[in-house]
């Protein structure tokens, strides 16, 4: 693996997800509801999605809206205080991979420990791309209907029903390109990152 890596959260978090109580600051609050909702139609008529970052939950999230109708793929969520343009490169890879091959996100394995290769993310002295493995693990349904959806996918719900829409969880792996179903996952990484398995919680914050 290449020494350096740059795969690193905004700031440290020393706490697992928990209930998080913030001021939503995402563009429809910031902007207006009919705003919002243009300039999201726009985004995504030009991109193929748009990704909503909250930025004051705490650990932060951002997902996206668009990837439904679309390409007829689940729509992302990335739990974690990591920097925004580490997000929104893998946001633009997974469209990048849902133009290439949208039944390989479309029918990508049930299973809490499903990977994709493809999300480039720049580590090494040169900062050069790294074709690496990301975690592209199902937030299960039963999970989703349970209303805590609406907590971590709001925008998606109100743009298409609570039923309308799958989500899949981007899970980030460590400094050493490792997930943490990989022998030798760097365990301190979910509390440096505050990243946190959707997969694994029996109900959402």
């Amino acid at each position: 693996m290449a020494s350096g890596k740059e795969i690193v959260p905004a700031k440290s978090s020393k706490a697992k997800a928990k209930k998080a109580h913030y001021q939503c600051r995402c563009v429809e609050c910031e902007m207006g509801k009919q705003a919002a909702l243009a300039k999201m139609n726009q985004v995504i008529a030009e991109r193929g999605l748009a990704m909503m970052h909250i930025t004051d939950a705490s650990p932060r999230f951002a997902h996206s809206v668009g990837l439904t109708e679309t390409f007829g793929c689940p729509e992302i969520i990335i739990v974690g205080n990591f920097m925004p343009a580490l997000i929104d490169t893998a946001g633009a890879n997974v469209i990048a991979l849902a133009r290439a091959n949208p039944a390989a996100l479309r029918d990508a394995p049930d299973t809490p420990e499903c990977e994709i290769t493809g999300l480039m993310f720049r580590a090494g002295a040169t900062g050069s791309a790294i074709d690496t493995v990301a975690g592209y693990c199902p937030v299960d349904q039963s999970v989703v209907a349970g209303g805590s959806a609406q907590f971590y996918m709001s925008v998606a719900v109100n743009r298409y029903g609570i039923d309308g829409f799958k989500v899949r969880q981007i899970v980030i792996p460590d400094t050493n390109f490792r997930l943490p179903w990989h022998t030798g996952y760097d365990a301190g990484w979910d509390l440096e990152s505050g990243q946190v398995l959707l997969s694994e919680l029996a109900s959402l914050p």
